[in-house]
C-alpha cells in the first residue's frame, strides 16, 4: 500500500501543472494594479483631446486664458485631436468693458497636438482666418493735449526704455481673409481695408529676430460727399527686428510703410479741433522708411525717410513732399549729431546739419543749412494788414541758422532762448511806396521776438539803415522801433510823397516831378500793429534841399500867393510852379491817430512859408500855414514896407481830398495895399475853388 502511494506522489510531482508555483498574493496585486493603470492611461490619452475641447469651451477656460491678456476672450467652439490640427472657432476679443474689439472666424494650428507637445523646439504655426476688427478714431479735444514742451532728453530716454515684446516660443502666424474698419465717434465708417494678409515670424536663434509683414488693400472709403466708394489703393507694411545678444551689441528695428491711394481723411477727428480743413478728402500716396539702432544704453541711431508723391488735394504743384532725418546719440559725449535734416513741401525746402550738446542739461543746439522758398510762400507769413502793402519779386531765403539752448527755465516753460536766423534777398521789393532792388536782410527769431537787420537795402538812391522788430507773443503783433537813423538820403519820389511825407506835410501830397533827398531819424517806440490809432511815435525828418511840382493843396496856396505877387507886374505868375525846400529838420509826433509836425519851411517863388499842425490817419487836416512877405515888396511903397515884418496866416481844415483854406487875412492885406486887382483875383480863385467840387487825386 505504501508503495502505491509513493507511485502516485511521483506521478503528481512530475506533472506540468503541479510543477508551476503560484505567485505570492502581493505580486499579484501589483500586477493587476499596473494593468488597470495602463488601461486608464490609454483611455485618458484617447479622451484627452476631447476633454481639452470641452474645457476650452467653458467660461473658466476663457477666464484662465484672458488673465494673461488685456481684455477678455470668448471661444465659440474648439476641436483638438492627437493627429489633427488644433482649431478654435468664433473667437471674440473684448475690452475690459465688454465691448467687442475683434472677432476671428477660425484659429488653426498647422501642427497636430502631438507635434506641439513632442516638438516644442519647433516653431508653432498658427493661422488666423476671417479676423474682423473695428476701431474708433477718437476726436482729440483741447483738454486732452499737453502744453508741456517736448524735451529731447525725455525722448531719448523713452527710445532706450522701449522694449520689443518677445513670445515665449518661436512661432509663425499667418492672417488671411481679414478686415479692418475705422469709424468716427458716431460710428460712421471712415475707411475699410479688406482682404488683409499678414505674416508674423519670430526666432530665438542668435541673434533673435522678429518680422511682421502686412498687405492690406483699401476696400472702401468715405468721400467728401459722405458716400462710400470703392478704391484701388493698397497699404504695405514691413517691420524687421534684430535683437542684441549682449549690452555691447547692436539692436535694430527697421520699418517700411508703402501706401498707395490711402484715405488720410481717417485722421481728421484727431486734428479737426485745431485744423478743421487740414486733412484732404481725396486719397494720397506716400512712402515712409525708418531705422532705429541702439547699443545698450550708450548709443542710438535714428533714420527716417518720408515721401508724399501724390498730394493734389494738398497742393497744385506736382513736386513731392519729402522729409528725411538722420540722427545719432552718444551717452558718453552727451551729444546728438544730425548729419542730415531735409524737408520739402512743393518749392519750399530746408536742408540742415546740426548738433545738440549737453543733452542732459541745457540742450544747446547749433544748426546750419539752407532754406529755400518762393516769394508767395513768404508773403503768406505776413500779417493780413501788411500783405496788400508789401510785394516781392524773385525772393530767395538762404543761410539758415539755429543756435541756443532748447531747454527752457522750469519756471518759464515757454520762454525759449534759442535763436533762429536766415538771410532773405530779393530782386525787387515794394513796401508802403518804397521800392528796393537787390536787397538783403537778416531775419532773426530770438525767443518771441522777430528781428529784422538790414544787410543791404538800397531804396531810391539811399538806404534803409534800420527796421522794426516784432513781438510774436502778443495779439495783435507788437512793433518795436529802436532809436536811430532809419532812412538815409532817400530820393523823393511821387510814391513817397503820396504814401509817407503827406502825413508829415500834406502840402507834398500828390506832388509831381520831385527832386532832392530826405532822411528819417526815429525815436524809440512800441505799439501794436493793428492799433495804429493808439501808437505814440516821434522822430525827425531831415530834408536835404528838395523841390516838387505842387499837389492840389499846395496849388491852392500858390494861387493865393499869385494874387499878391501879381502886384509886382504882369508875366510873373507862371514862374511860380515849384515848392522848394532848403536843408532843414522837421520834428514829428504821432499821437491819437494824428501826425503832428512843427517847423516845416518851404518857398514858393520869393515867398517864404512855414507849416505847423496835424494830419489824421483819416486824412483830416488841422494846419496853420504862415507866409512872410519878401524884402523886394518893401520897395513898392511905405504901406508894403510896413507889412514887411508881418506874416499872413492861413488856416487849413477839411480833408486831403477837400481842403478848406481860410484866406481872409490875404483880402485885408490886399485892401490895405490898394491892390484891387489882387483882391478881385483872390475872390475869383476862392469862388472857383468853392464851386468846382472835389478834385480827383492822382492814382497810386
Amino acid at each position: 500500500m505504501f508503495g502505491k502511494k509513493a507511485t502516485n506522489s511521483e506521478t503528481d510531482a512530475n506533472s506540468p501543472e503541479k510543477s508551476r508555483k503560484k505567485p505570492p498574493s502581493f505580486l499579484r496585486l501589483v500586477q493587476r494594479s499596473m494593468t488597470t493603470m495602463g488601461i486608464i492611461v490609454l483611455v485618458g490619452l484617447f479622451c484627452l483631446p476631447w476633454l481639452a475641447s470641452s474645457f476650452l469651451k467653458q467660461q473658466t477656460a476663457e477666464k484662465w486664458i484672458s488673465e494673461s491678456l488685456p481684455g477678455n476672450i470668448k471661444i465659440g467652439d474648439a476641436s483638438v485631436g492627437w493627429n489633427s490640427p488644433v482649431m478654435l472657432n468664433d473667437v471674440v476679443f473684448e475690452d475690459e468693458a465688454g465691448k467687442k474689439l475683434a472677432e476671428i472666424k477660425a484659429v488653426t494650428s498647422n501642427q497636430t497636438m502631438l507635434d506641439l507637445l513632442r516638438n516644442q523646439s519647433r516653431p508653432m504655426e498658427l493661422e488666423f482666418e476671417g479676423m474682423r476688427a473695428t476701431f474708433v478714431v477718437p476726436r482729440l479735444k483741447a483738454a486732452q493735449t499737453s502744453n508741456k514742451p517736448i524735451d529731447i532728453e525725455s525722448v531719448v530716454e523713452d527710445l532706450f526704455k522701449q522694449k520689443v515684446p518677445k513670445p515665449a516660443r518661436d512661432m509663425t502666424i499667418r492672417i488671411v481673409r481679414s478686415e479692418l474698419t475705422l469709424t468716427d465717434a458716431e460710428g460712421k465708417s471712415l475707411a475699410r481695408w479688406s482682404p488683409i494678409k499678414a505674416t508674423y515670424e519670430s526666432s530665438s536663434a542668435t541673434p533673435p529676430k522678429q518680422k511682421l509683414k502686412i498687405d492690406a488693400p483699401v476696400a472702401s472709403l468715405v468721400s467728401s460727399d459722405t458716400k462710400s466708394e470703392a478704391n484701388s489703393g493698397n497699404l504695405g507694411f514691413v517691420a524687421d527686428w534684430t535683437g542684441s545678444t549682449s549690452p555691447t551689441t547692436k539692436e535694430s528695428l527697421s520699418l517700411t510703410l508703402d501706401c498707395a491711394q490711402q484715405p488720410l481723411a481717417v485722421l481728421q477727428p484727431l486734428v479737426e479741433t485745431y485744423f478743421p480743413d487740414m486733412i484732404p478728402g481725396a486719397p494720397v500716396t506716400f512712402q515712409i522708411g525708418g531705422l532705429l539702432e541702439r547699443v545698450g544704453q550708450e548709443e542710438l541711431l535714428l533714420k527716417l525717410d518720408t515721401q508724399l508723391t501724390d498730394h493734389q488735394p494738398l497742393s497744385t504743384s506736382q513736386s513731392p513732399l519729402n522729409f528725411d532725418v538722420e540722427a545719432s546719440y552718444s551717452q558718453k559725449e552727451d551729444r546728438i549729431d544730425v548729419p542730415r535734416l531735409f524737408a520739402q513741401v512743393d518749392e519750399t525746402s530746408v536742408d540742415l546739419q546740426a548738433e545738440v550738446t549737453d543733452v542732459s542739461g541745457k540742450q544747446v543746439v547749433d544748426a546750419q543749412g539752407q532754406f529755400r522758398s518762393p516769394a508767395e510762400g513768404l508773403a503768406n507769413l505776413l500779417p493780413e494788414s501788411m500783405k496788400e502793402n508789401v510785394q516781392f519779386k524773385e525772393i530767395e531765403v538762404s543761410d539758415l541758422s539755429i543756435k541756443g539752448p532748447l531747454r527752457p527755465d522750469p519756471s518759464k516753460p515757454f520762454d525759449l532762448k534759442f535763436e533762429l536766423s536766415t538771410i532773405v534777398s530779393w530782386k525787387e521789393a515794394t513796401a508802403y511806396g518804397i521800392t528796393s532792388k537787390d536787397g538783403k536782410v537778416k531775419l532773426t527769431m530770438a525767443g518771441n521776438d522777430l528781428l529784422l537787420t538790414p544787410i543791404e537795402i538800397p531804396v531810391s538812391g539811399g538806404h534803409i539803415r534800420q527796421l522794426p522788430s516784432f513781438d510774436l507773443s502778443t495779439t495783435p503783433l507788437t512793433v518795436k522801433i529802436q532809436e536811430g537813423l532809419t532812412l538815409d538820403k532817400v530820393a523823393l519820389t511821387e510814391e513817397i510823397c503820396h504814401d509817407w511825407l503827406r502825413y508829415v506835410s500834406p502840402l507834398l501830397s500828390d506832388a509831381t516831378r520831385p527832386s532832392g533827398t530826405f532822411s528819417l531819424v526815429a525815436s524809440p517806440a512800441t505799439f501794436q500793429l493793428e492799433k495804429m490809432n493808439e501808437a505814440n511815435l516821434s522822430g525827425k525828418l531831415n530834408i536835404h534841399k528838395a523841390q516838387v511840382r505842387p499837389g492840389p493843396l499846395a496849388d491852392e496856396i500858390i494861387n493865393m500867393v499869385s494874387a499878391v505877387r501879381a502886384a509886382k507886374g504882369p508875366g510873373q505868375q507862371e514862374e511860380i510852379i515849384f515848392l522848394e525846400m532848403e536843408n532843414q529838420t522837421v520834428d514829428y509826433q504821432v499821437v491819437d491817430g494824428r501826425v503832428y509836425h512843427a517847423g516845416f519851411n518851404f518857398k514858393v517863388g520869393d515867398f517864404d512859408f512855414s507849416s505847423n499842425g496835424s494830419v489824421g490817419f483819416d486824412e483830416t487836416l488841422d494846419l496853420v500855414i504862415s507866409m512872410a512877405f519878401p524884402d523886394e515888396l518893401a520897395n513898392r511903397g511905405p504901406i508894403l514896407q510896413s507889412l514887411q515884418d508881418e506874416a499872413l496866416v492861413f488856416k487849413v481844415t477839411g480833408t486831403m481830398d477837400k481842403p478848406v483854406i481860410k484866406g481872409d487875412q490875404l483880402k485885408d492885406v490886399g485892401k490895405r495895399i490898394g491892390i484891387k486887382a489882387a483882391e478881385g483875383l483872390l475872390e475869383r480863385i476862392l469862388e472857383r475853388r468853392g464851386n468846382r467840387g472835389v478834385r480827383p487825386r492822382r492814382g497810386r
